[in-house]
């Protein structure tokens, strides 16, 4: 269930979850995540994507918390 938003976000880029953490991926990513509502994945969703993405623990209570995170993440 975790991985739900990894999956989620690798059928709307096309691509495998491996390529998310590419850098030819990155940018789009970052885009998408930045389009979905804070609400639609839990805070365990959140947390388990951008602590993928990232290759850090990142730990937020909810959406709008994981919102400010993506915020802070450089697109290039």
């Amino acid at each position: 269930m975790r991985e739900k938003l990894l999956e989620d976000l690798a059928q709307r880029e096309g691509v495998l979850i491996s390529d998310l953490k590419t850098d030819w991926c990155r940018s789009a990513v970052l885009q998408t995540l930045d389009t979905i509502a804070a609400d639609s994945y839990t805070a365990e969703q959140w947390n388990y994507c951008l602590s993928y993405l990232t290759g850090q623990t990142i730990s937020v209570h909810n959406g709008e918390e994981a919102k400010q995170v993506l915020s802070d993440i450089p697109y290039k």
